[in-house]
């Protein structure tokens, strides 16, 4: 069956190609593919060509979802190609569903060189840009934040891309757009069941290119949540919204529970969308595959369905959005608002477009009212958000009403009822978090692979370790919310602060009281404990155990506090914990996964001190640099550049810090004049947590004015005299260069005290 007979030698048989001339719904002719693209056009012309009417000249091929092709190796085996005669590609001609503007795939600039511009810009400052291709998604894991439990996963890429192949659209009747006759549709009321809009956010932590794991810049989910509803709240009308998290899982239910609207927000690229995984990293969704995934289970013709489709608008807030769009209207939404294929779009530009848009649109003007509403407040923002009035104008041209041709005189939502904004979201999991901080950058790999960790079953115990003033807590605080916000801990997500805890009886009272457990006062030390892994057997919780350096490495507390973690993993089977401390903690009979916290790099600890006061790039790499890229001094440092009443200039703190026996002094200063004395904390408990020879070591070490090597380490601390006694020293600052005489040698230094070879961070 795969060869054909030539004077009795069997020879290939060539590949067929399925044709349609363009302008054609149904139907179609099959040509086999010959060896040069002028013979395919003649091919195509000869096929096409219909019976009393002038030859048809093939000029123009482009595949079923609008991409032109334009060499033979560029055709798959099962391509319907459309065939024009020179004209741009019509989705309304080639389907009969509604026309688009053709899309091309572009070129796209390399990962790791995108990745560091994007650092180099501040946070947000693009709407959805992704920082190159994306990667095709990771196998393995569920989507998180279903709509409807009941709705399975999609598979894997190529069996959608397969499925879409197979049910092409432009080979299956397509709903036609709702009738017209009063410019309304629908009544005043959602259906039944139904939801006036929908919005779909995405924020995955990585994408994966070539083998390598890059970060992506983050959206603020809930902030832009409160945001949109303030918007909303303020048309005055009683509108049904439901948040949700991007995944095909989700877009797929909006399909079949029912929206109006549907609002997409998160990255994009002219050649797919960046959904969610459910793990934290990016699952790739291509035109094709979301295609697929809005035609399944398309209404017949003729059904009263088909004739008036529930989602009548959806609005893809993403840079370099058409294409993705255009899915959207191959299966028949009439109304679909995006970003042009070739276009970037500013975060504070899309937040005032959507912000005019929604407001018009749910006071009952219609799609184009609202469009044109929306274009023109971008076109008056002022010219310090879009650098002058020229990008305004450029930015507002920016976004596009597809299809172009169709009739956008609708009123979505003519009648709304007057009453409050009805938020149809599933709650979030009860919580005692703190807020994310404001001023957190990077981390996105070890965030996610903290979250991979605890969604995948891979391990029940992660322990952010890395020194003092390094983030961990900020780390482990970000890791929560992610997991909080994509509803994966049905009973609650909550924080422990061990610091200052003196027992691991404490840390029970501390936990039980965390999780408002009812009699915790009147229960007697004999009690909380199985109180507590009572309480937790039937939980789905996530516990994140803050600073818990003193209960797990104190002799007199490590193994209890060991054992009382081994307690609530095996008694509590759903309970998930997460630690944050300078080493990292074992588990008997679990694996915890240690994910180490080093410093940030520079260009992230540039744009931490830029977040926090106005400071040039220059001025802000050397500070970064005299900081040794420790979150914790960096902060202090812009919080003293921020502080109107010491009115000091980025010069006069390089000046401050440069002198390297002042330094420690200077940020303790800042530290007491902002009333955070967290440096002195973090570096007194470092130096206590040193038996007295290290102590001395570390002292001693400070006698190198920059890097140093092992060899030079040694050479420094070789055995000579009598080593000077630290014991009493409350703090290193406190023990002064002349009482660390260079005679002065510890009389024993074991090797393995010694420093790693490599070369050290500046010293405070």
């Amino acid at each position: 069956g795969n060869a054909a007979t030539r004077g009795g030698v069997a020879a290939p048989m060539s590949a067929r190609l399925k044709i349609r001339r363009h302008g054609e719904r149904a139907g179609g002719k099959v040509v086999l593919k010959p060896d040069t693209w002028d013979e395919l056009l003649r091919r195509c012309s000869a096929k096409l060509t219909r019976d009393g009417e002038p030859p048809f000249v093939a000029r123009r091929l482009f595949v079923a979802d609008g991409f032109e092709v334009e060499a033979l190796d560029e055709i798959a085996a099962d391509d319907v190609l459309v065939v024009t005669a020179g004209e741009d590609y019509s989705l309304l001609a080639g389907s009969g569903v509604n026309a688009a503007e053709p899309s091309r795939q572009s070129s796209i600039a390399s990962v790791g060189s995108s990745a560091s511009e994007l650092l180099r810009q501040p946070a947000g400052h693009l709407r959805g840009e992704a920082s190159g291709p994306l990667a095709p998604a990771r196998e393995g894991g569920s989507d998180g934040g279903s709509l409807a439990g009941s709705i399975s996963s999609f598979a894997a890429d190529q069996a959608c891309c397969a499925d879409f192949k197979c049910a092409d659209a432009d080979s299956r009747p397509s709903a036609p757009s709702p009738a017209v006759d009063s410019g309304v549709v629908g009544g005043g009321e959602s259906a039944a069941g139904g939801l006036d809009l929908v919005v779909i956010q995405s924020s995955p932590l990585t994408l994966v290119h070539m083998g390598r794991v890059h970060p992506l810049p983050q959206l603020n989910a809930l902030m832009e949540r409160e945001r949109l509803s303030e918007i909303l709240s303020r048309s005055r009308r009683r509108i049904r919204i439901a948040f949700e998290t991007a995944t095909t899982d989700n877009v797929r239910a909006v399909l079949t529970l029912g929206a109006r609207a549907l609002h997409y927000s998160g990255h994009g690229e002219e050649s797919c969308l960046a959904f969610e995984d459910g793990l934290g990293s990016t699952h790739q969704i291509t035109p094709p595959l979301l295609a697929s995934t809005c035609v399944a289970g398309s209404p017949a013709p003729g059904d009263a369905a088909a004739v008036a489709p529930l989602l009548q608008l959806v609005f893809v807030c993403a840079c370099h959005s058409q294409p993705a769009a255009n899915a959207f209207v191959r299966a028949g939404v009439p109304h679909v608002v995006a970003v042009r294929s070739t276009g970037q779009v500013l975060d504070q530009v899309a937040i005032c477009f959507t912000r005019h848009f929604y407001l018009s649109l749910f006071s009952g003007q219609s799609v184009a009212q609202a469009f044109d509403v929306a274009q023109a407040a971008v076109r008056a923002m002022p010219a310090s958000k879009v650098h002058s009035s020229t990008s305004a104008r450029r930015e507002s041209d920016q976004f596009v009403l597809l299809p172009p041709d169709a009739n956008h005189a609708q009123v979505v939502f003519p009648s709304l009822p007057h009453g409050e904004l009805r938020d149809a979201s599933r709650p979030l999991c009860d919580t005692n978090l703190p807020a994310l901080s404001e001023v957190f950058i990077g981390r996105q790999v070890l965030i996610q692979t903290a979250v991979r960790a605890l969604l995948s079953d891979r391990c029940r115990c992660v322990c952010v370790v890395g020194a003092g003033g390094i983030g961990k807590t900020a780390l482990a605080v970000g890791v929560a919310h992610y997991v909080r916000v994509r509803h994966a801990f049905r009973d609650g997500v909550f924080t422990v602060d061990a610091r200052g805890l003196g027992s691991v009886l404490q840390l029970c009272y501390a936990i039980a009281a965390a999780l408002r457990l009812p009699n915790v006062a009147t229960a007697s030390d004999l009690q909380i404990r199985e109180e507590l892994l009572g309480a937790l057997v039937t939980r789905s919780t996530l516990l994140l155990i803050d600073r818990c350096d003193l209960l797990s490495q104190q002799p007199d507390t490590a193994t209890a506090f060991v054992e009382l973690l081994s307690a609530l993993l095996r008694r509590a089977p759903r309970l998930q914990l997460l630690l944050t401390c300078r080493k990292a903690v074992g588990v008997p009979h679990e694996h915890p996964l240690a994910l180490p916290v080093t410093e940030l790099q520079p260009l992230e600890a540039v744009a931490l001190l830029r977040m926090m006061a106005p400071v040039p790039a220059s001025h802000a790499a050397l500070i970064a640099e005299l900081c040794g890229c420790m979150p914790l001094a960096l902060r202090l440092c812009g919080c003293a550049l921020s502080h109107s009443q010491l009115a000091l200039s980025p010069d006069a703190l390089i000046s401050k810090l440069q002198v390297e026996g002042h330094r420690l002094r200077e940020l303790r200063a800042f530290s007491a004049r902002s009333g955070d004395a967290s440096i002195e904390a973090t570096i007194g408990t470092s130096y206590h947590a040193l038996p007295p020879r290290l102590r001395y070591a570390f002292l001693a070490l400070c006698e190198f004015p920059g890097s140093f090597d092992e060899q030079a380490a040694a050479a420094l601390l070789s055995p000579r005299t009598e080593p000077l006694d630290c014991a009493s020293a409350d703090s290193p600052a406190e023990v002064s260069p002349s009482r660390r005489p260079a005679s002065s040698r510890p009389a024993s230094l074991p090797a393995s005290s010694l420093p790693a070879s490599h070369p050290a961070s500046p010293r405070p």
